[in-house]
């Protein structure tokens, strides 16, 4: 049923925990521009377009069963409701990093002009 496939396409968007797995190991490695970049391609964008094919054909079946976990009956069924429930998750996601990049931005401006007064 190309169950694969799908698991495939969906491995890539770990590629942003992989980046900031490798800020974690190693500082020096930190990249939050190269974390945030490819949190949006891959799980933004991405997610995004692969929720709207998904919903976009006309499906056969009654709209409740994407609720149910019966592979037999059911082609899109479960994976519509995953899909809807991570993508969700993902926007939570990036909005919290987005607002701890503001956060940070403001508390380094804050810290230069505390040193300019101190000089």
């Amino acid at each position: 049923k190309n169950y694969c496939v799908l698991f495939g396409i969906f491995l890539t968007e770990e590629l942003p925990t992989f980046i900031m797995s490798l800020g974690r190991i190693e500082k020096s490695l930190r990249s939050d521009l190269g974390f945030g970049a490819t949190y949006f391609v891959l799980r933004i964008v991405l997610h995004t377009y692969m929720v709207y094919t998904c919903f976009a054909f006309p499906s056969p079946e009654p709209w409740w069963k994407m609720f149910t976990w019966a592979f037999e009956e059911t082609v899109f069924g479960p994976m519509k409701f995953n899909l809807i429930l991570t993508i969700t998750l993902h926007y939570y996601w990036f909005t919290c990093w987005i607002l701890q990049q503001i956060r940070l931005a403001r508390q380094t401006k804050v810290k230069g002009k505390e040193e300019k007064l101190v000089d």
